[in-house]
């Protein structure tokens, strides 16, 4: 099996689309409703729209393969304004959790950070969201601030932080291309 990394093409949205929706699924299934998870993903993440957000000079998406098959999805900002990389979105297909890809895509983000002079990755996580929330904090996050978010008509409670970008860099850090 080889396992890679690279940035997404357009080719890949209808792909993107179905690791976020098989992974909201199982994260958010339990505390926000289907229609919610659905619609927030039809309105936000149609393949127009990916479309639209791969144009923005700001964003880069990147989706890990094993094989041939799109199992993870990440998505960076580089907010120049702030002088801060965020990593919008990271997930994973519930069958390729725990077996590494978070640790792969956030070497990558810690890569393109630390290329920018920046020595943290900020990012957003449900609360409600545990199994993600305690691999953040065993990771070294830090929330600075808790806001809400919406997915259509739910709001959950979203904590804004930052993660140590040398965390994922360093020896046991992934690089693009094959890994077996």
């Amino acid at each position: 099996m080889i396992r890679s990394v690279r940035p997404w093409t357009e080719s890949d949205f209808p792909a993107v689309r179905a690791v976020l929706q098989r992974s909201w699924e199982a994260a958010y299934g339990s505390f926000i409703p289907t229609d919610d998870l659905r619609g927030y993903l039809d309105e936000n993440y149609s393949v127009d729209e990916l479309r639209r957000i791969a144009h923005d000079p700001e964003v880069t998406g990147f989706v890990g393969l094993r094989d041939s098959d799109v199992v993870a999805v990440m998505r960076l900002r580089d907010h120049r304004a702030e002088d801060r990389t965020y990593v919008s979105s990271i997930y994973v297909v519930p069958e390729e959790q725990r077996t590494g890809w978070g640790r792969r895509l956030m070497s990558v983000a810690a890569r393109l950070a630390a290329a920018a002079g920046r020595h943290e990755l900020w990012l957003g996580v449900m609360t409600q969201n545990v199994p993600a929330l305690a691999w953040y904090r065993r990771h070294g996050f830090i929330a600075e601030r808790e806001e809400p978010f919406r997915m259509r008509g739910t709001a959950v409670l979203h904590l804004i932080g930052h993660l140590p970008v040398d965390h994922f860099l360093g020896p046991a850090a992934s690089s693009y291309g094959d890994q077996r």
